[in-house]
């Protein structure tokens, strides 16, 4: 999941057209802790709450597995069975928020 937080917040950098100087600046950091970040070291929750607020995402947008990414990108229906009872119930997952 750490790995994920790095390739995630890359994916929304590069989508936006910006820079790691440029998201660092944004954000209040320096580049290379930007850098660090994306190459697998662990951000603060509180830097985490402030790299979505400043990039206009969600933070479960940077926190996703990229198996979730691809279920609430697509909004396809996945079906969860529940232990107790073996019934299967359905859930709509949403990619924008």
């Amino acid at each position: 999941m750490i790995q994920d937080i790095g390739r995630n917040l890359r994916r929304i950098r590069h989508e936006r057209d910006l820079t790691q100087a440029q998201v660092a600046r944004l954000i209040g950091i320096r580049q290379q802790h930007l850098s660090d970040i994306e190459n697998g070291r662990t951000p603060t929750l509180a830097l985490l709450e402030r790299i979505a607020r400043r990039l206009n995402v969600c933070v479960d947008a940077v926190l996703r597995t990229p198996a979730a990414s691809a279920r609430a990108e697509g909004s396809e229906a996945i079906e969860v069975t529940t232990s107790n009872d073996k019934t299967a119930d359905r859930f709509r997952l949403h990619g924008r928020y």
